[in-house]
């Protein structure tokens, strides 16, 4: 069922079908994790973008200026997305040119940056990738939820590779993750010449281990990582933490 959600940042919305993936909190704490980072202008690429949710943030609530491309393999949910450009264009007329939306397959990258021409590397890529190893987990009978939470079409490595091809020297790379495979994902970020420099974790509550971790890496930067301030989901009544109210901005 198609719905509209408002993002409760400066009167934008976004359109969502509740019979395919929508967005989580993992979505809204990348966006804002980005724009913690990022305090100048940008130009920037988010994989695997879905309905757009995480370029919408980050242009929403930006305090400088940006032009954000997104793309994705499922043709629908950048319709949506394209959908939301229209709607949004009443609070932003520059919203029609500083966002656009790609439906693609990112594994064949090259191809798709001959055929737009791409006028110069991105200064931040963003990806909330599919976290589950293909073979691995319960799937669920609906394909596309499948294939934004398993590694069917587009794995980790994919992803950092192409990331690397995209990327200006010296720029962010900037994931959430399943904290459980840390490890691996510092082998491939590192394989690809992203060198992880700031990291965050993310617990659901203070009782609980940690589920996700939000990765900053950069192209060709020396060693050296910086752990910064868990976030805590949840405290002991089931609320949301000041902390999470305070990147919904509440």
């Amino acid at each position: 069922m198609l719905r509209i959600d408002d993002l409760e940042i400066r009167g934008y919305k976004i359109y969502q079908d509740t019979d395919k993936f929508c967005f989580g909190l993992d979505a809204v704490i990348l966006a804002n994790f980005i724009l913690s980072e990022e305090k100048k202008d940008f130009y920037m690429m988010d994989l695997c973008t879905g309905n757009g949710i995480i370029p919408f943030i980050t242009y929403a609530k930006r305090n400088v200026d940006v032009k954000i491309m997104g793309i994705d393999i499922d043709k629908e949910q950048i319709n949506l997305a394209n959908k939301s450009i229209e709607i949004n264009k009443k609070i932003d007329k520059k919203i029609n040119s500083d966002i656009q939306f790609l439906n693609g397959d990112i594994n064949d990258m090259v191809s798709i940056d001959s055929y737009y021409n791409f006028k110069t590397k991105f200064d931040v890529v963003s990806c909330n990738p599919p976290y589950i190893k293909k073979g691995s987990g319960i799937e669920n009978e609906n394909s596309k939820l499948n294939y934004a939470k398993h590694e069917i079409y587009i794995n980790f490595e994919k992803i950092c590779e192409i990331t690397n091809f995209l990327l200006k020297s010296n720029k962010s790379f900037y994931i959430v993750h399943r904290s459980d495979r840390l490890s691996e994902i510092f082998r491939i970020l590192k394989k690809n010449n992203l060198e992880p420099k700031k990291i965050q974790f993310i617990y659901p509550n203070i009782n609980k281990k940690s589920n996700l971790v939000l990765i900053k890496a950069t192209k060709n930067a020396r060693e050296g990582i910086i752990v910064k301030e868990p976030i805590i989901v949840f405290d002991e009544n089931g609320e949301f933490t000041s902390k999470v109210l305070k990147i919904y901005g509440k």
